[in-house]
């Protein structure tokens, strides 16, 4: 990974700013072209990644689930399980018939294991449950329709979720003894939005993400509204993780957004992760991780900044299914082997101590959504309490609205700012804090 770059945004604002209109535009292109977000860095080992002993047994691993002491892999060739951090794996298929398995829960005694193949092969469905820790596998029936590939599976207050390819999502109430459909008509919001490729529960929230954005049900699935990242620019969801009222989407062209109202409103968050090919999105405690190509990245302040966590890891290689087992983070790489490694070296107060860590640095991000229609949102980041500055210009240099102005407290802060008096054009917002200045480009249309 690179180094951050020390606050080079500023300098081609500063020399082209107040520049004739015409020279400014002759130089909108160079500004652009340099203006660029923070690149995470390593912070100094403290550990490191160590490859299980699954490479090659199970061809395409898909899922993990962590459930008691046991580490379960769902792939192309059916359940493995591991009792001893991944250090010995079994091939558990008995009654399992040609499924590829796409994901994994366990409720209520039992583990249910979703997919596609099965039933394309003669199998009754593409839903399998056991009641012996995977010994054995009986088809479950009663999920209607019994040909339709299964996605996603989460847990809400006892109920069991089913994310599926094509049908919206099912729900059931009595661990898979009778199904109904969460919702009515998913293709009522959109084109995809009944192609669910992941959940997420919050509490008593669950979070759908499918191909047309992000949805959202508080009454177990009754009725579901949309939270938006439906931009045709974003394509399908396919990466989704919430805790403690933040939700984290990643999107198929490798955005990160962050929301901490529901999805009302999201702020980009991919400084440091941008075009490496996002995998998956996965939270524990106040860290958050991402798998992409190349490695495992970190973020302890909501995505304002990233670590490169790769010690120990095969570069050029993709990483996802990021599960916590046990005390351990474990990874996916290439679908075809499993990292892992002790999540105390991710604690907040290691990473705190890495003095050249980039969690103290003044950090500005892009404004979300961009272009802008009629508001936006930007997230700014301050390593201590300081006077700040933080204002919009056109492109003649000229000052037409105020962000913030004074002292400010350390931390993440987010602002919404509405584009109502603001014609059609390009702008920059400017945050100038402790010497620094750091500039970003918006496009604001009507």
């Amino acid at each position: 990974m690179r180094r951050k770059r020390e606050y080079e945004d500023d300098e081609c604002f500063e020399v082209n700013i107040f520049y004739k209109k015409i020279q400014m535009k002759k130089t909108i292109v160079s500004i652009i072209a340099v203006i660029a977000g923070i690149t995470a860095q390593q912070p100094e080992a403290r550990g490191q990644w160590v490859e299980t002993s699954m490479r090659g047994q199970a061809g395409e691993i898909y899922c993990l689930l962590s459930s008691g002491d046991s580490l379960y892999a769902g792939a192309d060739s059916g359940v493995f399980v591991s009792t001893n951090n991944g250090a010995n794996w079994i091939a558990i298929n008995n009654g399992i018939s040609d499924l590829e398995v796409y994901a994994l829960a366990a409720i209520g005694g039992r583990i249910f294991a979703g997919g596609w193949g099965a039933y394309e092969n003669g199998s009754p469905g593409n839903l399998f449950f056991s009641t012996d820790n995977g010994a054995n596998w009986i088809c479950d029936t009663s999920l209607i329709p019994d040909n339709t590939i299964i996605n996603s599976l989460a847990i809400k207050e006892g109920d069991l979720f089913v994310g599926t390819q094509g049908s919206g999502v099912f729900f059931s109430t009595n661990n898979g003894d009778s199904w109904a459909l969460a919702g009515e008509n998913w293709n009522v919001a959109g084109d995809g939005a009944n192609h669910i490729n992941v959940l997420s529960v919050d509490g008593g929230k669950i979070y759908a993400g499918t191909n047309y954005g992000v949805f959202l049900s508080t009454d177990n699935g009754a009725n579901w509204v949309s939270r938006g990242l439906t931009d045709d620019t974003l394509l399908n969801i396919q990466a989704l993780a919430a805790s403690d009222g933040n939700l984290y989407a990643g999107t198929f062209k490798n955005d990160i957004f962050f929301s901490s109202n529901d999805g009302e409103n999201w702020i980009s968050i991919d400084n440091g992760t941008a075009n490496m090919n996002l995998h998956f999105i996965a939270v524990s405690g106040e860290n958050l991780f991402v798998g992409i190509n190349g490695g495992v990245s970190l973020s302890t302040n909501n995505g304002a900044n990233w670590f490169a966590e790769d010690s120990g890891l095969i570069t050029d290689s993709q990483y996802g299914c990021l599960t916590v087992s046990n005390g351990n983070l474990f990874t996916v790489y290439n679908r075809w082997g499993i990292f892992r490694r002790p999540l105390s070296d991710f604690s907040v107060s290691a990473v705190r101590e890495n003095p050249s860590a980039p969690s103290g640095q003044l950090s500005l991000a892009q404004n979300f959504p961009n272009p802008v229609f009629s508001s936006t949102t930007i997230m700014y980041s301050l390593p201590q309490a300081a006077p700040v500055s933080l204002r919009i210009y056109n492109t003649l240099g000229v000052d037409v609205a105020a962000l913030a102005d004074g002292l400010i407290t350390a931390g993440a802060h987010t602002i919404t700012f509405n584009n109502e008096n603001l014609p059609e054009g390009i702008y920059f917002y400017r945050l100038e804090c402790c010497g620094n200045v750091i500039t970003k480009q918006m496009s604001v249309m009507k």
